[in-house]
């Protein structure tokens, strides 16, 4: 597999290769039933007083539901569309479109996050060096998320049609505004000529917005469903948020980092009960897992996790990804980012 690992990639792959096929049942009946869910607990939210406890429970139960759906959009990057065939479109309707993260903004930008001579380097729109100095660097990018919804709304509802008149604007959106990464600075790859499904995921969510907006004014739409909105959709940022700086070290700083660097810079979360369960859903506890075989599905991670802690030696670099719970990575996290020589270079932790 690696330099560091005594058992070879081609082995590991033959121990779980019964494991790779998707199964569409699964991914039909989890999406139906968490977006149903999600949204009828919305929808209870909506009709009870806000800060009341039935208002917490229903607005809890509808973030924790749709964020489990909407995080889906990391399946949809590695599993080829014949594989699984509607379900992409049927993944838009329920959450890409309404919650304004259409399917177009994760393609291609997280495949870049797999690609090992861009992983950790400022190629990559889902890495940026949290684990080293100075701490504020991952306070800011936490506040951040207060403003995503309102900045969502502005992208699909002004820019995307404004930049229909000038084809530079156009490409300006498509590349600095037009992807799911943390780092604000990423510049996506546009493909030439531009997918038409990209065209229509804009539409639809440009639609949405004016169609919501129209409604307030009209006051067809009470304007504590807007409210109730940006709540939900900020509880799933700030959830997703805090599954991000769990899911890696976080130590490399533009460097480009071998295949054995990059899995001793992930994190797999072995422990934590239902909190990791809600907190990493669709098998996002097994980050490291899913870079060492980024095309198997999410409900075969379990079963392969289980096979490699007992076919690797104890130390291996696998072992070295584990981590009992969140909290525990995040602690990590906290402690480099205040140790770590500000003057130096960082080197990326050594696989065992």
């Amino acid at each position: 597999m690696v330099d560091h690992v005594d058992v070879s990639a081609a082995a590991l792959r033959r121990s779980v290769a019964d494991l790779f096929d998707p199964k569409p049942a699964i991914y039909w009946l989890d999406l139906c039933l968490t977006g149903a869910t999600g949204w009828l607990a919305f929808s209870l939210a909506v009709a009870v007083a806000p800060g009341s406890p039935a208002w917490v429970v229903w607005t809890l139960l509808a973030i924790l539901a749709l964020y489990r759906a909407a995080v889906f959009t990391h399946e949809l990057v590695h599993i080829r569309k014949e594989r699984l065939p509607g379900f992409r479109t049927a993944w838009n309707l329920i959450c890409g479109v309404p919650l304004l993260a259409p399917s177009f903004m994760y393609d291609g930008v997280h495949q870049e996050h797999h690609f090992r001579s861009r992983y950790g380097t400022s190629r990559d729109g889902e890495y940026l060096p949290f684990g080293t100095p100075p701490r504020s660097r991952i306070l800011v990018y936490f506040a951040s998320h207060l403003l995503l919804p309102p900045l969502a709304v502005i992208r699909f509802g002004l820019l995307a049609p404004l930049s229909l008149l000038s084809q530079s604007w156009r490409r300006a959106l498509l590349e600095r505004a037009s992807s799911l990464s943390i780092d604000p600075g990423y510049h996506r790859s546009v493909p030439d000529p531009v997918p038409a499904s990209w065209a229509r995921q804009e539409f639809a969510c440009a639609a949405f917005v004016w169609a919501v907006a129209v409604s307030v004014v009209s006051g067809q739409l009470p304007l504590s469903v807007l409210m109730q909105y940006y709540v939900t959709l900020l509880g799933i940022l700030l959830f997703n948020a805090i599954r991000t700086l769990a899911a890696h070290r976080y130590r490399n700083r533009d460097r480009t980092l071998s295949f054995s660097e990059q899995l001793a810079d992930s994190i797999n979360v072995t422990g934590g009960g239902l909190a990791t369960v809600l907190l990493a859903p669709v098998g996002l506890r097994y980050h490291a897992l899913h870079h060492l075989f980024p095309t198997m599905p999410y409900h075969s991670l379990g079963a392969a996790h289980r096979r490699l802690l007992e076919k690797l030696p104890a130390g291996s670099a696998y072992h070295e990804t584990l981590r009992r719970n969140i909290p525990q990575a995040l602690r990590e996290l906290w402690r480099a980012a205040s140790t770590i020589n500000r003057a130096a270079q960082p080197e990326p932790p050594a696989a065992s």
